[in-house]
């Protein structure tokens, strides 16, 4: 997923990078591409595609063996399983961008902010990409026809925090990105 947005101004000071949804680490503008680059003490993705984690597992051979990328190879639905894999610390503050959806998985948002709900620190920066596609379609995830999903996030954000200030980022397109801060 590329990233129009700078992240340093969202990092603030979470020392974890986690995102779902790969996407093509060829491409320098990725998301991950650009946190690796960071000062982040560990970065940490989820993609479904083996293809994608291979492509990611050759240009970051170095990271992953000085254990600073931890890629995992499934659906972010179990985010829960992939986050105790972590060994997080009490003041292990996380930068989320959850970006996993579509190629026939549905939308696993809900289940990633029930993961990130039942940390113990929840004071984490949440990025949630492609808020203009949730506004309309859901990745046609039939569990949420007829509902206004982007409230429904930001209720989920609002139970793992109700001192999160919600703003938007630039994304695909303009204002495509929540931002949630405390």
């Amino acid at each position: 997923m590329p990233i129009e947005f700078d992240i340093n101004e969202v990092k603030k000071d979470c020392n974890i990078y986690f995102e779902t949804g790969l996407w093509n680490v060829k491409k320098e503008e990725t998301s991950l591409c650009k946190a690796i680059k960071m000062d982040f003490d560990k970065c940490c993705s989820v993609e479904i595609n083996s293809d994608l984690i291979d492509i990611a597992e050759l240009k970051f051979d170095k990271e992953i063996k000085e254990n600073k990328l931890k890629l995992f190879e499934g659906n972010s639905k179990l985010l829960k399983s992939y986050l105790s894999e972590l060994d997080l610390q009490d003041d292990d503050r996380i930068l989320f961008f959850l970006d996993s959806h579509g190629h026939g998985h549905g939308c696993p948002l809900v289940e990633e902010l029930e993961a990130i709900k039942n940390l113990k620190n929840n004071n984490h920066t949440i990025l949630i990409d492609d808020i203009r596609i949730i506004r309309s379609c859901v990745w046609s995830d039939e569990r949420y026809t007829g509902d206004n999903f982007e409230d429904l996030l930001k209720k989920k954000l609002l139970d793992i925090n109700e001192n999160y200030k919600f703003t938007y980022l630039d994304g695909h397109v303009p204002n495509d990105v929540l931002c949630c801060q405390v």
